[in-house]
């Protein structure tokens, strides 16, 4: 009877155990969210900032408002290759480094959650068809955008060297449509103000965000990895349904950048990222994971070539907002007319 009641206590004491583990973890969760408004709350009545103004610049880079501008019109078509979904990542990426603040693709917003698919000799943005010829729209600097994407080592030189033809066309006067997402066009159903700054702030990358998630550790032994290479995980990612990325502790955000530097080492947001990285993502984790363990995942490439590379899943996972260490503001809107 004695080893009965033993046992019986150390279920309880087991069952309590565990309701405290999860209520904790539950606190910590929603501690985030409220922190988060009860600070928006006090900077609107303390007239720090301005709700509809907030709001409005979150909707711009979200990529739920049309713009306009100036910028750039580039159209592309085939030629003896076909353009590929890397083709239209790095292109992408050239104009966001050269600090293009709207993206689209035949039409499509291109947004932080955006990602590329090839099915066969079809390409899918955001799982919509986009074919041959492909017209790219840039809003920003006309004039820096040109130089950046016609430089001599640009890849546009390179396209033009596999006699694909390319049209560069600067103009005053872009118009880029708003998204298609639905998830991002509806953020704000049913929230008052205050929760609509709050979650369009976590979206856009203005604020932390917890919540499940997988977390990656890289450790480069025999290949180094490119810039293209964090660019696809960023894309396996997306089309995983990541609501949040971040590498090595750099947020990333619509306006990220990664770049090759020398063959040396590698930018994201103009911060040199080293090994070993960690790349965390927070959804769900199982589609995160449907999609990096896939044949042709960038995953299974990295890792495939010697590179060690393993994944941890977490209830919890936090990744911190997008902070500026450079020059360059990736929340910048500044040459978009709402």
């Amino acid at each position: 009877m004695k080893t009965n009641k033993g046992i019986t206590l150390i279920k309880l004491l087991l069952i309590i155990f565990i309701m405290i583990v999860l209520c904790s973890l539950i606190f910590i969760f929603f501690l985030t969210d409220i922190s988060q408004c009860t600070d928006i709350f006090f900077k609107n009545i303390t007239h720090q900032i301005d709700l509809s103004t907030e709001i409005k610049e979150n909707e711009t880079l979200l990529g739920i408002t049309d713009v306009e501008g100036e910028g750039l019109i580039i159209k592309i078509l085939d030629g003896k290759d076909m353009i590929h979904q890397e083709d239209l990542i790095i292109m992408i990426d050239e104009l966001k480094n050269a600090g293009s603040q709207a993206i689209s693709i035949n039409e499509q917003r291109i947004t932080n959650s955006t990602y590329l698919y090839c099915d066969g000799s079809v390409i899918l943005l955001d799982g919509e068809k986009i074919g041959n010829p492909f017209t790219i729209k840039a809003i920003g600097n006309k004039e820096t955008l040109y130089g950046a994407i016609t430089r001599n080592k640009g890849y546009v030189s390179i396209l033009k060297k596999d006699e694909i033809e390319v049209n560069i066309d600067k103009s005053d006067d872009i118009k880029i449509c708003k998204t298609k997402n639905n998830k991002l066009i509806n953020y704000a159903n049913g929230k008052n103000r205050i929760e609509q700054l709050r979650v369009s702030n976590q979206l856009v990358g203005k604020s932390d965000v917890r919540g499940k998630g997988i977390e990656i550790i890289i450790n480069e032994n025999k290949s180094k990895l490119s810039a293209l290479a964090f660019l696809q995980i960023i894309n396996d990612l997306n089309c995983g349904g990541a609501k949040a990325i971040s590498i090595n502790g750099n947020r990333v955000v619509n306006a990220t950048d990664v770049m090759d530097i020398s063959n040396t080492y590698v930018l994201l947001n103009s911060i040199p990222i080293k090994s070993p990285f960690v790349i965390k993502a927070i959804g769900n984790v199982k589609d995160l994971e449907t999609v990096l363990y896939s044949n042709n995942s960038q995953y299974n490439k990295i890792k495939s070539k010697g590179n060690q590379i393993e994944t941890y899943e977490y209830i919890n996972l936090e990744i911190g907002k997008y902070i500026q260490k450079r020059d360059k503001n990736k929340m910048d809107i500044s040459y978009l007319v709402k």
